[in-house]
């Protein structure tokens, strides 16, 4: 067991940028990702004016996100003072990681006999999915016509969508922050391997949106990504029963 646990040591940083990348391109992200390319495609911005709005929001995301995670990695390291509060929340987390794999497990096969994400368990709620669609299409002006402009608007905007998509996409973040703190060398660079996760989080819908501005249309983009399904589905699956099974072992 020693000797797993150290061989799974050697790639601690290839497993925080997994698990961000992954995240990333889970259905909860997907679903925001695919709202916002198809708004900026019906808004019809200028190219120039659209590279503006995608980029303030996506770094609104990434910002974020990152200030979501450090927040939660300080209350981690405040929780290791009391050593049995903390036992039975990492407990919790990595029970939690386990079930949520076994879940994603369960939609792959799903995916796998031809079902579609409606049927999926793990996926963003229809109310949050309304609310974010509402914000795309109604805030977002309502924000430019206070007169916050278009580049303010969309960061604004990312603020509260990640918020939103936090409820979701924050089922793989939390056990990924205890990994974190479970391992005494990252532990130390905790700073860095959060931004390394948020990078790599905001690089499918950074690389979406590119493709986008160079002319693929966003309908190419979802149908490839519906193809694949099942293929994210089941990297999900392993990296939270990765984690789980990890946080488990090493309490």
């Amino acid at each position: 067991m020693d000797l797993i646990l150290a061989r799974f040591r050697e790639f601690n940083p290839l497993v925080v940028a997994a698990a961000g990348l992954i995240d990333g391109i889970n259905p909860c992200a997907f679903t925001t990702l695919t709202l916002f390319i198809s708004y900026l495609t019906l808004a019809r911005y200028p190219r120039r004016e659209t590279a503006l709005v995608g980029i303030s929001f996506i770094l609104s995301m990434f910002l974020t996100y990152a200030l979501m995670g450090l927040g939660a990695f300080s209350l981690l390291q405040n929780l290791t003072v009391y050593y049995r509060a903390s036992r039975i929340l990492y407990i919790a987390i990595a029970a939690l990681a386990i079930a949520l794999g076994s879940i994603a497990l369960a939609d792959y096969i799903l995916s796998r006999l031809g079902r579609g994400e409606r049927d999926f368990m793990l996926a963003l709620p229809d109310f949050i999915r309304q609310k974010i669609r509402s914000m795309l299409r109604q805030e977002y002006h309502s924000h430019v016509r206070r007169g916050l402009g278009l580049a303010s608007g969309a960061f604004l905007l990312g603020f509260f969508v990640s918020l939103l998509e936090g409820a979701c996409t924050g089922q793989l973040y939390l056990p990924t922050l205890v990994f974190v703190r479970q391992v005494p060398e990252l532990r130390i660079k905790a700073f860095s391997y959060i931004i390394l996760y948020n990078l790599m989080f905001i690089l499918p819908i950074t690389a979406i949106f590119l493709l986008v501005l160079l002319g693929v249309y966003s309908e190419r983009l979802g149908l490839f990504y519906r193809k694949h399904l099942d293929k994210v589905k089941l990297a999900l699956a392993l990296v939270f029963l990765g984690l789980g099974l990890y946080l488990l072992i090493n309490l």
